[in-house]
């Protein structure tokens, strides 16, 4: 019950962050949020721990369960297999053995996988576009960058990686996606394939929707492409 909960709290967050229009900047306030509202449950375990257990319950009413799914499990002297929470009512063990822990490592994930020093290059997502729209005129003064435009045969490593920062994905779903494609086309019985015919039913597997808004035309071009390469074959 409580991991559904959580989980549903969630999964608009995650839904957000597998899009493929979605930018740095964005995917890290979006992780801040959903952060600052469970650190907000987490605040108030016994609230939470009340609600599962009614929630609990009410499901098991409804099933017909016998068994008491909310009573604590026995605690003896010495434990060395699970952990051993002394409490002095059902709610309270609930909350030290499960609610917190799970909580906690909950927090501990997001600060961890999210945290500041591991998108260190991430930092000059501010210089992009959308970013740039939300500036002042009194923000816009002369920086680096101007120098970069005008000077850009001085610094062409540097105008690479802010080319690359610009097109470069915070998550790797879509190229998830592209391995799905691949393995539609790429079969073992397929395997001996060129790779000029395999990036070509690629693209075409990818973007097939521009191809059917364009069928006839794409037709044509195909049979045109063909056309300018005669083979002189004997078919006797």
């Amino acid at each position: 019950m409580l991991i559904a909960k959580y989980s549903a709290l969630m999964e608009p967050v995650v839904n957000v962050l597998q899009s493929v229009a979605l930018d740095v900047v964005k995917a890290s306030e979006y992780v801040k949020r959903i952060l600052l509202l469970i650190k907000n449950y987490r605040e108030n375990p016994e609230k939470v721990t009340d609600e599962i257990i009614k929630e609990a319950t009410a499901v098991a009413e409804k099933v017909e369960l016998e068994e008491d799914i909310t009573s604590m499990l026995r605690i003896t002297g010495k434990q060395r297999h699970r952990s051993n929470h002394p409490a002095e009512s059902t709610s309270e063990y609930w909350k030290r053995f499960l609610v917190i822990p799970y909580l906690d490592s909950i927090i501990t994930s997001l600060e961890v996988r999210f945290a500041e020093e591991n998108t260190p290059s991430f930092v000059l997502s501010k210089l992009h576009r959308a970013q740039m729209q939300k500036m002042t005129t009194e923000n816009l003064k002369p920086t680096f960058i101007d120098v970069l435009k005008e000077k850009s045969s001085v610094f062409p490593e540097t105008e690479k990686a802010l080319k690359i920062l610009i097109v470069l994905p915070c998550t790797t779903c879509t190229v998830e996606r592209s391995f799905s494609s691949l393995r539609r086309l790429k079969t073992w019985l397929r395997s001996a394939m060129s790779e000029d015919r395999l990036n070509g039913l690629a693209m075409m597997s990818v973007h097939r929707a521009i191809i059917n808004k364009n069928l006839n035309n794409f037709n044509d071009k195909v049979v045109e492409s063909f056309s300018k390469n005669l083979r002189r074959l004997c078919f006797n």
